[in-house]
């Protein structure tokens, strides 16, 4: 029979765009012209990436080819990291978000084996348009790169571990696998990407409305965001941007925030403290230059605007929006700043994805906060639904939507963070193929140790 366990509250979020530290591949060579003004600490950067790379332990090499579809296609050196803490102990290959965010370098430091992943044109797999064309910088070769890796290592007790923009990796792939040898055990999907945002469902149309549920479900912290005259005599522009940040309990952005409320209630303020929150601000105040400007281009900029703006979200190739208050409720405020470099602006949305078009026949948990900023609730429950309409009724494997009350884009990670031994429970009751997770967590996502 199929098993379901459904648990959420319903809620509205967003997706955007996150990039974490970008590592270049020590192979390749570098003869590219990057913008004026640039090109120093563009080739410092490559410096610091290459020497990471070459430092990281178990790191592995596999000939790629750059077309999968095409057999005589020119071929390129892939990185992965495969940490192999017991051989006869189960993987999780781990596919990270963005798109252009890495994972080589990561140690989770559990009692499972680990795959990690940088995709194409990333980290110790960094390349630029010469490297990888823009009809080869796609999720689907992305996918077959990884596909050719767990054929070459040969895994058989694994679970593919999607997480963001990776969850979208994992659903195409999990589709990929489902005739081939090299099955996954599992699949789990962590904040979830469950169609392209477009047109009056965009990731910019929610931010808003995240951020008011985020107030309403705080009475506590009502009164200081809308407050007048607002704290520390900041406009209240800056104090509705900063709150997208600390709604998903992100490090030091709650923390330092909860350190200000108590000062606003009549506690001391650290000064480190107040020099973090003028830091902030002052950014805030140059991110509101009125005319557009050239952006430095970054490492991974290409992985994250060609894919990106292709598949995921067409409006992170114009201009960016910012957030203020306006009687008392975040609203969304247009504004001139280019998001991105020149050069990718206006690319347009020619591959949009969409989960409905991919069937997942494995056991398939879902992991999902009710405030996320990044990638929201009802893309998770999109994604869910259609996956479930697809289930055959007499399937065996079941299918769990876990969402996590008052939590952001990474509950889950989160958890490993804050509660390492919580985390194992819940991954030991997935590779065990349980049809709830009841034994460690609560309906609202509470550890229940």
């Amino acid at each position: 029979m199929l098993y379901v366990n459904l648990v959420f509250v319903l809620t509205v979020s967003t997706f955007s765009y996150a990039q974490s530290n970008q590592f270049a591949n020590p192979s390749i060579n570098r003869d590219i012209q990057p913008s004026s003004g640039f090109a120093v600490t563009y080739r410092e950067q490559l410096k610091d990436i290459r020497q990471h790379c070459l430092e990281v332990d178990n790191l592995k090499k596999l000939s790629m080819p750059l077309n999968h579809n095409l057999k005589t296609s020119k071929r390129f050196m892939y990185y992965f990291q495969h940490n192999i803490v017991n051989a006869i102990y189960p993987t999780i290959v781990y596919l990270p978000g963005g798109p252009g965010a890495t994972s080589i370098g990561t140690n989770w430091g559990v009692n499972f084996n680990t795959l990690y992943i940088d995709p194409r044109g990333t980290g110790c797999n960094y390349g630029s348009n010469l490297d990888f064309p823009e009809n080869l910088m796609n999720t689907y070769q992305h996918v077959l790169d990884v596909y050719e890796i767990l054929k070459h290592l040969n895994l058989e007790n694994y679970i593919l571990y999607g997480k963001s923009y990776g969850t979208v990796v994992a659903t195409q792939l999990a589709h990929v696998l489902k005739n081939i040898k090299e099955k996954p055990k599992a699949v789990i999907l962590e904040g979830v990407v469950g169609k392209a945002y477009r047109g009056a469902d965009s990731w910019t149309a929610n931010f808003a409305g995240v951020a008011n549920k985020f107030l309403n479900q705080n009475t506590d912290i009502q009164s200081f965001f809308r407050s007048v005259p607002r704290p520390l005599d900041y406009e209240s522009g800056f104090w509705a941007n900063y709150l997208t940040l600390a709604f998903d309990q992100w490090g030091q952005y709650r923390s330092n925030l909860s350190r200000l409320i108590q000062h606003v209630n009549g506690g001391t303020l650290d000064p480190d403290v107040l020099r973090y929150f003028s830091d902030e601000h002052r950014y805030y105040q140059e991110s509101k230059i009125s005319l557009p400007i050239e952006l430095e281009e970054e490492p991974g900029d290409y992985v994250m605007y060609s894919i990106g703006c292709r598949e995921i979200g067409e409006q992170t190739c114009g201009n960016r929006f910012l957030l203020d208050f306006a009687n008392g409720e975040v609203v969304t405020v247009s504004t001139n700043f280019l998001f991105s470099p020149t050069k990718y602006s206006g690319i347009q949305m020619d591959m949009p994805y969409d989960s409905m078009n991919y069937e997942i026949p494995f056991p398939l948990y879902y992991f999902q906060g009710d405030l996320d900023p990044a990638t929201n609730i009802e893309g998770a429950l999109y994604h869910f639904q259609h996956q479930l309409s697809n289930r055959h009724k007499n399937s065996p494997f079941p299918i769990v939507f876990q969402s996590f009350s008052k939590k952001g884009h990474s509950p889950l990670m989160n958890t490993l963070r804050e509660f390492p031994s919580c985390w194992n429970k819940v991954i030991k009751s997935v590779f065990m193929l349980k049809p709830n997770l009841s034994d460690a967590l609560t309906v609202e996502g509470i550890c229940t140790d």
